[in-house]
């Protein structure tokens, strides 16, 4: 546990980091590239034991190529990227052997925009305005924020399962912990950035933030849920404390689309709407 606080207390400045340094946003880009290349070769890992053949390559140009577009058209044509990446993957199968055909093509497309459509919106965010980023590191500092803080409390109060065939470890004890520590960062934002978010009340706030952090466990659970039916504990083993970058990125994954969609609707010029 204490190595997974570390390494969250580490993800957690580097995010902060970005309210004082916007400049950061571009090599937070590049960060994101390769996380994404290492979430997709771990789902191609995790399935493998099922007999299901997600096809690497075609699955990592897609995830890439749909941060390309995000970065240079801000997810305009993310649609026409995805359908020519759906394509590549028909393409790409039909030598092969017709059995297995439905789970292979399917796995390979459904990898390719659990990873690549969220972290794409992800880059659009980062890069679209300051405000935006400014959205983004909010919300990935209540994510990471909650994932410690449900941690913590979990292990030491917690009593009720949360959903133990998915993931026994789960508490609702830590979940009340993880939507506290959520609620912690809007307080400690508040307190360290005064500038930051001047125009929104303390109130729309707190409903932000217990929003997106039982939107997060819920990203949690969802990973757990494919875990489980491949029987494994983490997705890989590449960040000391967390397991694998789909264990870290899971909430993330979950949430970066309906981010996005919050600021069209509640802050449009935010994203260069009207």
């Amino acid at each position: 546990m204490i190595r997974r606080v570390a390494t969250a207390a580490l993800l957690l400045a580097v995010v902060f980091s970005g309210f004082i340094f916007p400049q950061l946003a571009w090599v937070l880009v590049v960060i994101t590239g390769f996380i994404a290349v290492g979430c997709t070769w771990e789902l191609c890992k995790l399935l493998r034991p099922r007999g299901i053949r997600v096809y690497r390559r075609v699955a990592s140009w897609g995830v890439l190529a749909l941060l390309v577009e995000a970065l240079i058209w801000e997810m305009r044509f993310a649609g026409l990227v995805f359908g020519l990446a759906i394509c590549a993957a028909w393409l790409f199968r039909m030598p092969g052997r017709i059995q297995g055909a439905w789970a292979d093509i399917s796995a390979t497309c459904f990898t390719m925009a659990y990873v690549g459509l969220p972290l794409a919106a992800v880059v659009t965010m980062f890069l679209a305005t300051p405000e935006s980023e400014a959205w983004l590191l909010l919300m990935l500092g209540i994510i990471w924020t909650t994932d410690s803080a449900a941690l913590i409390v979990g292990s030491r109060f917690g009593r009720i399962k949360m959903a133990p065939r998915i993931s026994p470890g789960k508490t609702w004890e830590g979940a009340a912990g993880g939507l506290l520590g959520s609620l912690l960062v809007v307080l400690f934002v508040r307190i360290a950035f005064p500038n930051a978010f001047a125009d929104v009340s303390n109130l729309h706030l707190v409903i932000f933030a217990l929003f997106f952090s039982a939107l997060g466990q819920v990203g949690d659970l969802a990973e757990s849920l494919l875990k489980r039916d491949v029987g494994v504990k983490d997705s890989g083993s590449s960040l000391t404390g967390h397991g694998g970058f789909l264990d870290l990125m899971d909430a993330v994954l979950f949430a970066a689309i309906p981010l996005m969609v919050y600021l069209h609707i509640f802050h449009p010029p935010v994203l260069g709407g009207g």
